[in-house]
């Protein structure tokens, strides 16, 4: 019964130490993500500020809020395209550096890989489309 203990706790010990690396990297992961979504809305913020004689010369010419929302998410989408394909080739670059820190993962899987893009790009729109949509006043007035 003791031997059992002890041989209980040192595997418990032995397991522990990637247990809590996953955990650490997943909590930094996950900061470096809300940070990203913070600095992706401020960025976009601020280059639809640049715009707003632009905006409100396309507005007098006729274009409707949903055009200039179309505008603004059709930018930011094709340097998300950019982005996402460099970051997928350091990505994929990078993976064998982290192997030994991966959990019962592959370094090059591509359904891990396809999820944090799509799980980046969710985040990359949903930054976007705050500033965006903020592009017009129903009454007409541009605000950001």
């Amino acid at each position: 019964m003791v031997r059992q203990k002890r041989m209980h706790n040192l595997l418990h010990s032995i397991s522990s130490r990637p247990r809590v690396d996953a955990m650490l990297l997943s909590l930094f992961a996950g900061v470096g993500v809300l940070l990203a979504a913070i600095g992706i809305y401020g960025v976009v913020r601020f280059l639809v500020e640049q715009r707003t004689p632009e905006i409100g010369v396309r507005m007098a010419l006729g274009a409707t809020p949903q055009n200039i929302l179309k505008m603004v998410l059709a930018s930011t989408g094709r340097w998300t395209a950019v982005g996402s394909a460099l970051g997928l080739f350091g990505a994929w670059a990078c993976a064998r550096l982290l192997q030994s820190l991966l959990f019962d993962v592959r370094p090059h899987d591509p359904f891990l890989l396809g999820l944090v893009l799509l799980l980046l790009t969710a985040v990359v729109f949903a930054a976007t489309w705050i500033p965006a949509r903020h592009t017009h006043r129903p009454h007409g007035r541009i605000t950001l």
